[in-house]
């Protein structure tokens, strides 16, 4: 659910913002709503250290896995800063590092010669020409010039002529280097080396991670402390603030209130109103938490908390998605090793939800009769036994995509029906329930060729006149004119539940192509020997079938588990928000708090 918020006004003395912002931060309860755009010299410099010290951090992240010994007598700051220093360094020598590969590229044809040869006859009155010239044969120099060739390539040739007085000649004039190709690739290699030494000084710097988070902690309390301030408004000798508290911690603000000596004023959020989200997920629903933090999508607070269907029809879409009850049971295997070995210190959410998925995938596995895209022939009887003839026919799963579609639209609209009550909206929400439905009948006739039930035609009627009926009360007269739209657009929304039809039969086809590509290997490469030599050619053709299906039915999971990230969640958060009106405007709400006690100083 989302936790109801009340609007908060809060009332203090002017030269009491700061014990307020204190003893607010102490609650942290409120999240503030800025009533004056935050700015001043305090706040620029807060954000330019939190900025850099973010900055020391990410850049020091990648190394700490192959080092992270602590770096002893040295302070986060000192680290933050010596970071700058080398990043900064590191920006020069990749540009100069740049500069001399072009340097590079327009002298290495010429090969190594010393250019400074030709400026000495420069000086001496000889005039001296480079050329390149393109194919094989070379041209006349002109009389009583000689030819000299520098470089020669595949297609071309560099040549230089030296002569009295200016002459010409049919090739590309060539602008003398300015160094020899040697001291560019001196040069070039003294700057790798820098770049070399930078890189591993960001290493030893790395075993300071830890100070730096949390002076990046520290950095980001400032931050929004200076902020808070900032944001007050103040009318003479009175000052306030504005921000939003859940409805079941006011009486926190209100004991507050009383000790400081503040004026509170509380509200209800007007309707339109910018207000934070907090969802409280069901217990069983938790799971999806970090689903929706991985997706960066968060309900508006007028909008619902569609995380309890969310959770179980996405369950629902991996499974079918996946459809392999091996790579369940191979899932439910890894997950824990993982979860006790690689990720300890992790929250369980997500494993928790990895085995829900697993789990499920098993079932849809057994159901099928799917285990690794070994043939149905092939399984044991009681394997065979478990299987539902309905559920792996074309017809029958194409008809079951379409079903569960038609289910997951229904709870879409029919939860829209329930939060308008008694509104003429909730009447256009049933209309669109009965066009489902219909819609549901109609894809079945055009796919699988099943017949108009009986209950088709009034069932459209009551539905398209329910509709009108509720757009023409509300006189919403662009939706009445956008109605036919709609239509075919609810068409095509059913239509696309038939994608978990269409992965599932792909990831079944794959995982067979490379069984049968290791049999065929397989087959092959015993088949190579005879007789004493079969017992070389057995262990190489059992190697070759492993290393077949283990790259194969790896690949097959990865594309299943791209494929439940745009097919599944977009089922979701797509074609289901849509036909709820959820629009997942919302923004998380955070409350005003910090890890220190006491305020900051701000001249620090």
């Amino acid at each position: 659910m989302i936790v109801p918020m009340k609007k908060i006004t809060l009332l203090c003395l002017a030269d009491s913002t700061t014990a307020t912002l204190d003893a607010l931060r102490d609650i942290g309860v409120l999240h503030l709503q800025h009533v004056n755009d935050p700015g001043s010299e305090d706040l620029d410099r807060a954000r330019d250290e939190h900025a850099r010290a973010m900055l020391a951090l990410n850049s020091l992240k990648p190394y700490a896995a192959d080092h992270g010994a602590p770096t002893p007598g040295m302070e986060a700051e000192a680290i933050i800063d010596e970071v700058d220093k080398l990043l900064a360094s590191r920006r020069k020598l990749e540009e100069k590092a740049a500069l001399l590969l072009d340097e590079r590229s327009a002298v290495e044809p010429l090969g190594d010669f010393d250019p400074q040869l030709v400026r000495d006859l420069l000086d001496r009155g000889v005039l001296v020409k480079l050329y390149q010239v393109t194919g094989k044969t070379l041209p006349e120099p002109p009389e009583g010039v000689p030819l000299f060739t520098v470089a020669e390539g595949a297609h071309d040739r560099y040549v230089a002529l030296v002569g009295d007085s200016d002459f010409d000649f049919p090739g590309r004039q060539v602008a003398l280097p300015d160094r020899r190709l040697a001291d560019v690739n001196a040069e070039i290699e003294n700057v790798r080396g820098e770049l070399v030494g930078v890189e591993e000084r960001l290493g030893e710097l790395s075993g300071g991670l830890a100070a730096v988070e949390e002076a990046v902690g520290d950095m980001d309390d400032r931050l929004r402390y200076v902020e808070a301030r900032d944001g007050m408004a103040a009318d003479g000798k009175l000052a306030y603030l504005q921000g939003f508290c859940p409805a079941g911690k006011v009486y926190r603000l209100k004991a507050a209130a009383e000790e400081q000596g503040w004026g509170l004023v509380i509200e209800e959020p007007a309707k339109g109103e910018a207000v934070p989200t907090l969802v409280r997920y069901p217990v069983w629903a938790r799971v999806m938490k970090p689903v929706f933090k991985f997706l960066g999508i968060t309900p508006g607070y007028h909008e619902s908390d569609i995380s309890s269907a969310f959770f179980v029809f996405l369950t629902i879409f991996f499974a079918m998605i996946v459809g392999d009850a091996g790579y369940g049971l191979l899932f439910l295997m890894l997950i824990p090793y993982f979860r006790f070995t690689r990720f300890r210190d992790a929250r369980p959410e997500p494993f928790r939800l990895l085995y829900v998925f697993s789990g499920a995938t098993v079932l849809w596995g057994v159901l099928t009769a799917n285990y690794f895209g070994i043939d149905y022939a092939l399984l044991p009887s009681f394997l065979q036994a478990l299987r539902i003839d309905y559920l792996v026919d074309q017809h029958g799963s194409m008809t079951f995509s379409l079903l569960l579609g038609a289910i997951h639209l229904t709870l879409a609209h029919g939860w829209k029906g329930l939060v308008y009550g008694r509104d003429p909206r909730a009447a256009v929400q049933f209309g669109w329930i009965c066009v489902v439905w219909c819609v549901f009948v109609i894809a079945r006739l055009l796919l699988v060729g099943a017949a108009l039930s009986w209950w088709f035609w009034p069932l459209l009627a009551v539905g398209l006149l329910s509709i009108l009926a509720g757009l023409i009360i509300q006189k919403q007269w662009m939706d009445l004119g956008l109605l036919l739209l709609d239509l075919v657009s609810c068409f095509g929304d059913i239509m696309s539940y038939l994608r978990l039809f269409a992965l599932g039969i792909a990831s079944v086809k794959v995982a067979e192509a490379f069984n049968d590509m290791a049999g065929l290997l397989g087959t092959a490469l015993f088949g190579i020997g005879s007789g004493p030599a079969i017992v070389l050619t057995l262990p190489l053709a059992v190697v070759g079938m492993l290393v077949v299906l283990v790259i194969g039915h790896g690949l097959n999971i990865i594309l299943c588990a791209m494929s439940v990230l745009v097919h599944g969640v977009r089922l979701n958060a797509l074609e289901f928000s849509l036909h709820m009106g959820q629009e997942w405007s919302g923004f998380n709400y955070k409350p005003f708090s910090g890890k220190n006690a006491v305020g900051i100083d701000l001249a620090a």
